[in-house]
């Protein structure tokens, strides 16, 4: 970076802050210093940077110094042409008549009588000077024609109205009328060229080095090469972008979450953050200060091992299930206290009462789902029975009020088992995810999938409405965006162990392995379905992510079609989508976790919708266990989440960044198995904290953990 563009922009941002007369001593500064030196670049670059400035005084003295004395100019390069003093004449007027201009503007209520002499003391009489200087070129012996060496350098239009009838008329126009000064009455000042609305001394400036005084400038190349027009506010640009360098350096540092942050995070405060603090400072001051990996809360509800957790749409509850079926419900705004424990023997008359009576460890919650409104809850138990819960009445549960024989079941906090079901004899249900509402009148519908090769869909009666492997379309014609990783596949291992073999042996192989394919196909542990709810993915034991459109209605004709199929390489136990429906989370046993984005399934006119692998994220374990990883830390102004986390089979949490893919660290969460993590993507803020910072883990332990900053 030069010497000259450090000074002009110490110069233009000391205007900016209002230090003008600091900026006119750094000016003259400047001035001395390249008055010093011939090279004409440099002190033309002087001459624009004043005028860009508004320093026309100095600029004013130089022009008229040529003209009096015939001194040599060391800015403009006049030996290249004829009549210099033309050149120098039209120059200086147009400089007087942009200065008389912002004069005017900047000094509305300035005696029209003074505004009169300045026209009859500066510009009439050099008017007077260049059509004299104009009429005695056409007169001598070098006649070029009427202007036709400043039509090189000046406009033709301009040139035409530079007389004393026209320009006499409208500077006094102007001056009479300059209180009242429209867009268009500007633009006739400056010969008819366009003024910007906005700040109109910033557009006079810029027409006039630009336009006005554009073809001299570019008819001398040299003239201006050491000129740099600076963007305003470039100096805080340039800060800020520093800031924010620093901060990117640092593994802990997080952007604020929320706008309200954001403005409590300021400027001032990130510059004293970043610039007065050694890295290992910064790292400490991130860790322990703005990152969320702070144990807030134990909770202590549970007497089994909890192996799930899932906070509710508008952040307001968290329910996690445990090894003996109990559902326990807390409210996350008064500190996670307990609201509600769901027993699974717990049945109302709509109830499906299970034939045999179950060990608690048959009676497991696997996994739980919020309906998007936060009136339903549906649970998926090892003893294969699908139960869906009221749970409108959480809302009376968190508030203080009188309970009266007027309120029904909803309004005196009573929750209720509103269905449950099987699939069928003995059909496992391991997972399960609601769909967007259609509307407020809908009932709320869901999908369950089964490791027993059944994908249905149903409403909170326990209705079946949709069965997606049987009303697949031309499933089997039609060709799906296999994207095997062949590096890693199993399969392929298996090929290339046939090699050794015997040919009977290689029969019983294959027949094994079609065997172990057709057992595993269709077989899913875990189903994800995108906030828009158009697409469904699945998590299959064949190790193969399936991606299915979701019809738009449930009825009679309704069908659905594959839209791609990735083979990876582990165990695939868990699936998430983060919020904007981008990014696809996949838990590949034994040891990783890989991020696809899949945002180019949501054309689902696109012939080849290809997901794309973004992210493998290494460091976490999880042998023969299911364990449930999630996005986290979702930024308001980016609608996309910073964080992912995941529990492990050694009771750690680990924490990467989505978008770096870096493993920042891990937390001793549990001892033994942390089961589930899950983070409060769309809790709000109330008063000085912000729920969506926080999340939580769940371990063989039985205990419940709360993290936050």
């Amino acid at each position: 970076m030069s010497e000259e563009f450090v000074l002009q922009l110490i110069q233009k941002s000391l205007r900016e802050l209002g230090y003008d007369a600091i900026s006119e001593d750094l000016g003259d500064a400047i001035k001395l210093k390249r008055g010093t030196k011939t090279s004409l670049a440099e002190a033309a670059g002087w001459f624009l940077l004043q005028l860009k400035q508004g320093q026309y005084e100095a600029v004013e003295a130089h022009l008229e110094a040529l003209l009096t004395a015939s001194l040599p100019s060391p800015v403009l390069d006049l030996p290249q042409f004829r009549d210099p003093h033309a050149v120098v004449l039209t120059t200086l007027y147009l400089v007087k008549k942009t200065h008389f201009f912002e004069q005017l503007v900047q000094s509305p209520n300035k005696p029209q009588q003074q505004l009169l002499e300045y026209l009859r003391n500066q510009l009439l009489p050099l008017l007077d000077k260049l059509q004299a200087r104009v009429t005695q070129i056409a007169d001598s012996e070098f006649d070029f024609g009427h202007g036709s060496e400043l039509n090189l350098v000046f406009d033709s239009l301009l040139l035409n109205q530079l007389n004393r009838e026209s320009e006499s008329a409208l500077l006094l126009e102007f001056t009479t009328n300059h209180d009242k000064l429209t867009l268009v009455l500007a633009s006739k000042y400056f010969f008819g060229q366009p003024i910007r609305s906005g700040n109109l001394i910033t557009s006079a400036r810029t027409l006039l080095t630009d336009t006005l005084l554009g073809k001299l400038l570019k008819n001398d190349k040299q003239m201006f090469d050491t000129s740099y027009d600076i963007p305003d506010n470039l100096l805080n640009t340039i800060i800020r972008q520093s800031v924010l360098y620093q901060k990117l350096q640092n593994a802990y540092y997080l952007p604020p979450r929320t706008s309200g942050e954001g403005k409590k995070r300021s400027d001032d405060e990130d510059l004293a953050l970043t610039l007065d603090k050694s890295a290992t400072q910064l790292h400490e001051l991130y860790k322990t200060t703005l990152f969320p990996n702070n144990l807030l809360h134990t909770l202590k509800n549970h007497n089994f091992e909890v192996w799930c957790a899932k906070f509710s749409p508008l952040g307001r509850f968290l329910v996690t299930g445990a090894l003996n079926g109990e559902l326990a419900i807390y409210d996350v705004w008064d500190g996670f206290k307990l609201l509600k424990t769901l027993e699974p023997s717990t049945l109302n008359t709509q109830g499906f009462q299970p034939t045999d009576k179950r060990a608690y460890g048959e009676k497991s919650v696997i996994y739980c789902a919020w309906d998007q409104h936060e009136h339903y809850l549906v649970s998926c138990y090892l003893d294969t029975v699908v139960r869906v819960w009221e749970v409108t009445g959480l809302q009376q549960l968190t508030t203080k009020k009188r309970i009266t024989r007027s309120m029904n079941d909803a309004t005196t906090g009573e929750i209720k088992l509103a269905s449950s079901f099987v699939l069928g004899q003995d059909i496992k249900t391991w997972t399960c995810e609601f769909l967007p509402t259609l509307d407020d009148t809908s009932k709320p519908r869901f999908i369950i999938g089964s490791p027993d090769k059944a994908l249905k869909a149903y409403d909170v009666d326990g209705t079946e409405l949709f069965d997606f492997y049987g009303n697949i379309d031309d499933d089997g014609d039609e060709e799906t965006h296999d994207l095997n990783m062949k590096e890693d596949s199993p399969i392929d291992t298996a090929v290339e162990f046939e090699a050794s073999l015997s040919s009977s042996a290689k029969n019983k192989l294959d027949n094994g392995l079609d065997k172990k394919l057709e057992n595993n196909f269709n077989r899913i542990n875990d189903i994800a379905v995108t906030p828009n709810g158009k697409i469904l993915v699945t998590a299959s034991n064949d190790r193969r992510l399936q991606f299915y459109q979701i019809p738009t209605s449930f009825n009679e004709e309704a069908s659905t079609k594959r839209l791609a199929s990735i083979t990876l390489k582990g165990r695939l136990t868990s699936c998430s989508i983060s919020a904007n429906g981008k990014y696809l989370l996949v838990n590949c046993a034994p040891e990783e976790l890989q991020v696809w984005d899949i945002s180019g399934l949501s054309n689902l006119e696109n012939p080849e919708p290809t997901p794309i692998l973004y992210r493998r994220l290494l460091g976490h374990t999880q042998s023969i266990h299911v364990v449930r990883s999630a996005f986290g830390y979702l930024v308001d102004s980016t609608g996309e989440e910073e964080l992912v986390i995941s529990g492990s089979d050694d009771g750690f949490i680990y924490y990467w960044k989505l978008h770096t893919g870096q493993l920042i660290g891990r937390i001793k969460g549990h001892h033994g198995l942390c089961n589930s993590v899950d983070w409060n993507r769309f809790g709000g803020v109330g008063g000085s904290t912000d729920y969506g910072k926080l999340w939580c883990s769940v371990g063989d332990d039985k205990l419940v953990k709360i993290w936050g900053p």
